[in-house]
């Protein structure tokens, strides 16, 4: 009969500690689960507040395409520039230029707006006109839509330098990455403004 008692409080015992463990572990779970519903919330609120600065941003565009002066200057075209150049990320690759009249397309895989304008700096050849495709790599990795559109900017003083007429194309989607997305949002919107002050053209391909 001691033996048997003796045994059953053993099998108490390791039953007491299992028990303790999966209180352990479970505890460790809720603090896991508590974390990542911290971090969502955070997500969310970031989220929230791109869109508030979004349509912030169309609304301004709204009230200076009602304001745009009609009157844009006109340069004068260089000698020997008739080429168009289209000129980006590896998204611009499926164009065949050879199926184009005039078009140069250089497509830099994997390229930020630093690496295009960087590009642009280095090209001797004039063009008739130059479009600028980027900008969806560097949303993915910054939300700073001012630091990206100052990029953009010296991207564009780069492309008048060796192009009569500048274009700028909206940086394009990106479902798959919801933060980069909003964030692209804003910044075509921003970029749209940017473009009526540089007096260039916005190529809006959510239109």
């Amino acid at each position: 009969l001691v033996a048997i008692i003796q045994d059953l409080k053993v099998a108490v015992d390791n039953t007491t500690a299992k028990v303790d463990a999966l209180q352990s572990t479970v505890s460790a779970i809720n603090t896991t689960n508590l974390d990542l519903v911290k971090q969502l919330s955070a997500k969310t609120a970031t989220c929230n507040e791109l869109e508030k600065e979004c349509k912030s941003l169309r609304e301004t565009l709204n009230w200076h395409k009602m304001n745009k002066s009609q009157n844009e200057p006109v340069k004068p075209h260089p000698k020997n520039a008739s080429k168009t150049l289209v000129i980006g990320s590896s998204i611009v690759r499926d164009l065949d230029q050879d199926k184009l009249n005039d078009v140069e397309v250089i497509s830099i895989g994997g390229a930020d707006i630093d690496m295009v304008h960087k590009r642009l700096t280095n090209l001797d050849t004039k063009y008739q006109k130059a479009i600028l495709q980027v900008g969806s790599k560097d949303c993915v990795k910054s939300s700073d839509k001012a630091s990206i559109k100052a990029k953009y900017q010296l991207a564009i003083k780069g492309a008048k330098n060796i192009a009569t007429t500048v274009a700028v194309s909206s940086i394009c989607p990106r479902t798959d990455k919801e933060l980069a997305q909003n964030t692209a949002d804003a910044l075509n919107a921003e970029l749209q403004i940017l473009c009526e002050e540089e007096k260039i053209e916005f190529i809006n391909n959510d239109t």
